[in-house]
């Protein structure tokens, strides 16, 4: 790892930690420097703005969850047991405190930056259920999932 890539994880997840606590609109440049044993001046060589960071952050958190909720093959090798633990994992990664905290920060600022929400959705959650609706698809018989589809 090259000595600025090290330098960005440990801002990222420091500005993380400054973000879920303290809230995107409630911390400061300064705090985030602070947490992050840094200057102001570096974070914003690094990033450029606030705003920029917190994408950074976004995409740095949407990586860590994209790969926790990789193939549900990954998990297991019997198709039922696969989709059980996938489904378990899934429930844990978008329920951990962590991502309710960043999904209700991307939430609130949902009316004035969009964005956010878009890239969490995008990058973290529906990869995860496109590869799960595929394996699905993929290692079940039509007469297992295709009753889903059928109105009652």
């Amino acid at each position: 790892m090259r000595k600025d890539d090290s330098r960005n994880e440990t801002i990222l997840r420091a500005a993380k930690r400054a973000f879920l606590y303290h809230g995107y609109d409630s911390v400061s440049m300064d705090t985030i420097a602070e947490e992050a044993g840094t200057t102001k001046r570096t974070l914003y060589n690094h990033f450029g703005s606030k705003e920029q960071l917190f994408e950074a952050v976004v995409r740095f958190v949407a990586r860590i969850n994209a790969a926790n909720l990789a193939e549900p093959f990954a998990v297991a090798s019997d198709p039922a047991e696969a989709v059980a633990q996938f489904c378990l994992r899934y429930a844990y990664w978008s329920g951990f405190p962590d991502a309710i905290a960043l999904q209700r920060i991307v939430i609130s600022l949902a009316p004035r930056l969009p964005q956010y929400a878009q890239l969490l959705h995008t990058q973290t959650y529906a990869p995860a259920e496109a590869n799960l609706a595929a394996f699905v698809v993929a290692h079940f018989p039509a007469s297992v999932w295709s009753a889903w589809d059928t109105p009652t």
